[in-house]
């Protein structure tokens, strides 16, 4: 509003009080401001005074940004005082302070960077450990299913092994039995040859010789026949002796 005096009255106040509870940052913006409000009065020593103490506060407080202009501002009031070897080095300062904020904001970026990509690196190892284990898993799970199929192959082949022995078992058994038979049925043929031979052989010519007596009109024929009778007897008898021995009758097969 053009009115510098007040200005500057409210500037000194809020200096005097800032001093007092120790603010430096806000105590170097009030000089920053006094320092102005001295050029456009052209009070330049007073600037430069007030200047000059905030750069001193802004050593201390460290802020880039209230440095930058603190130099910036030493350099304009160093030009108007002619003392343009003095602004060169202030705009060298203001430079200096700025690369550092510029490479301070680089590295800031870089680590952000740096945090981001490792943040996204650790995220992408947790996804490719996860994709790890459910491959691990799906492997077990696929093991354990050809595992089982392996078993039951070999139980079904046990199985099939199984009925494939009772069916020879049985094969084998029925050829047995169908040899058996046959055995038996030779036998018992061998046997009824054998008997018929003897009766035919034997008690055949018995009966036709008593055949022969009989026709005789001599009576000695009645001696020969009882002869041959009583021979026809011990015949018939030696032929069951045969089919079935007294001694497996009266001891047994085992004895």
């Amino acid at each position: 509003m053009g009115r510098y005096t007040e200005a500057k009255s409210y500037l000194l106040k809020a200096k005097k009080i800032q001093e007092s509870f120790g603010a430096k940052k806000e105590l170097a913006y009030s000089l920053i401001q006094l320092s102005s409000l001295y050029q456009k009065t052209n009070t330049t020593d007073s600037a430069l005074y007030s200047i000059e103490e905030a750069i001193a506060i802004t050593k201390q407080t460290q802020i880039p940004e209230q440095a930058m202009q603190a130099y910036q501002a030493m350099a304009v009031i160093k030009s108007k005082r002619n003392d343009y070897k003095g602004a060169y080095h202030a705009q060298l300062l203001y430079n200096a302070v700025k690369d550092s904020l510029f490479q301070s904001e680089k590295n800031k970026q870089v680590l952000e960077l740096e945090k981001k990509y490792e943040t996204e690196k650790k995220e992408m190892q947790l996804v490719e450990q996860k994709l790890k284990l459910e491959r691990n898993q799906w492997l077990l799970i696929l093991l354990l299913v050809i595992l089982l199929l392996l078993v039951v192959v070999v139980l079904a082949w046990r199985r099939n092994v199984g009925i494939r022995q009772r069916q020879l078992l049985a094969e084998k058994q029925q050829e047995f039995q169908a040899k058996l038979i046959e055995s038996v049925i030779a036998l018992q043929e061998k046997e009824r040859a054998r008997v018929a031979k003897d009766l035919h052989d034997g008690f055949g010519q018995y009966i036709s010789t008593v055949q022969l007596y009989v026709s005789q009109t001599a009576e000695a024929w009645k001696q020969n026949a009882t002869d041959l009778l009583n021979q026809m007897h011990r015949e018939v008898r030696n032929i069951a002796f045969d089919l079935l021995p007294h001694t497996l009758v009266s001891s047994g097969l085992t004895a």
